[in-house]
């Protein structure tokens, strides 16, 4: 689960269409490789009606960051960036890519642009740092004309450049537009690595075999080393959502993927997040830095918060307290990311590492088919869990045994 924009797709496998073969690996002499750090910045003209050419205008033309960005050692980078835009984004010869980013992402941007360019596609990168004004509040008409004329989107830049206004308007698009994209909201460098080690393919068969043994009144016992002792309960009042990586035209998810994700029943116990944490109320992560943080949880409220850290405490509470229902338990999120092995400290790639995490207040509504709602946000993941599901172990020291 992402802060805002917080709807998301809910990945609907197909049984006819043929499975993808496997990504093969990019070596550092191969002519694949070398097509990613040799090839030139510039747009390859597409045949598709729909590539049409981009229209003069008065901002600076998109930046274009030099080959030696991408050295041998970003092999692995340039692997990530493969697994969204072939597998995830289904990017073809002559397709539109529009990229939305921004200075601080400029690398990993150069990234999917080199891909793009590799596959025979047009890639269009647009900086939001030409514009003198930030945090953008709206979606300006230029990009707005772009993604009309796509097939494909991603969105990597921070949470300064951009409002979430401005990124709803952007997913209001996307669904207008028919294009499958991904958002990648405040995606470092690390969490890129870490978060796209495995196939799309392989996260959705993790989820499905997930969600496959749970019934709707399972309960779910979760424990940590860290000190969670929780209990939970599903409803069938509830819808699931699946987050898995594999985009349709028309829908969009937030990457790196690998959630399944309801509101609970009920939810009893202790929660302790050693992972990460972060909330909407300042749109960033919270670091925990060692020290974590133990939420006393009675009948699907946050009855208290402790930290040895009184600041990051009191961050916490007040992300509660911020609109009503904000102490209640909104999601329990299930991460089927089974390439993450250990935590980042970045909930982005955390909430998808395999355990179970959960979201405060917001509670996906329009997904999920709660009957409640919350403007505040605050999401927590654990590390190293062990789950029993129906009294039958799942999980131990944060790897699936199903």
């Amino acid at each position: 689960m992402q802060l805002l924009p917080i709807k998301a797709d809910a990945a609907v496998h197909d049984p006819k269409r043929p499975s993808l073969p496997p990504l093969p690996p990019i070596e550092e002499d191969t002519p694949a490789f070398a097509s990613l750090r040799l090839r030139s910045a510039s747009r390859i003209p597409s045949t598709r009606p729909s590539a049409m050419p981009r229209r003069p205008s008065q901002r600076p033309a998109p930046f274009s960051v030099p080959p030696a960005a991408l050295v041998p050692a970003d092999i692995d980078l340039a692997n990530a960036a493969r697994r969204v835009v072939e597998r995830s984004l289904s990017v073809v010869r002559g397709d539109v890519v529009v990229i939305i980013t921004d200075r601080k992402h400029r690398d990993l941007a150069y990234a999917f642009e080199q891909v793009v360019a590799a596959l025979d596609a047009n890639g269009v990168v647009y900086d939001l740092n030409d514009h003198e004004s930030l945090p953008l509040r709206s979606l300006p008409p230029d990009i707005r004309e772009l993604l009309m004329r796509a097939q494909a989107s991603v969105y990597i830049a921070g949470v300064d450049t951009a409002d979430p206004s401005f990124r709803r308007e952007l997913i209001e698009v996307v669904v207008k537009a028919k294009l499958r994209h991904g958002h990648m909201l405040d995606v470092s460098r690390r969490a890129m690595l870490e978060g796209f080690t495995v196939d799309p393919v392989r996260i959705l068969d993790a989820t499905r075999a997930m969600r496959m043994r749970l019934r709707s009144d399972s309960k779910v016992v979760a424990r940590s080393a860290g000190g969670t002792d929780m209990t939970v309960t599903f409803s069938d009042r509830y819808r699931w959502i699946e987050q898995t990586g594999a985009i349709r035209p028309g829908r969009w998810e937030n990457l790196p993927s690998g959630q399944l994700v309801t509101v609970p029943g009920r939810v009893d116990g202790i929660f302790v997040a050693d992972a990460a944490l972060a909330c909407a109320r300042i749109l960033t992560n919270l670091p925990l830095n060692g020290t974590p943080i133990r939420f006393t949880i009675e009948n699907s409220l946050v009855t208290s918060v402790a930290c040895t850290d009184t600041h990051l405490r009191s961050e916490v509470e007040n992300a509660l307290r911020d609109d009503r229902y904000g102490t209640r338990v909104g999601n329990v999120i299930f991460g089927t990311n089974i390439g993450i092995s250990r935590p980042s400290g970045e909930l982005v790639c955390d909430q998808t590492m395999p355990g179970l995490h959960l979201g405060f207040g917001t509670t996906h509504a329009s997904e999920t088919g709660a009957e409640w709602d919350s403007l505040a946000q605050v999401v927590a993941a654990q590390a190293f869990a062990d789950i029993d599901l129906d009294g039958a172990p799942i999980m131990r020291a944060g790897r699936y045994l199903v």
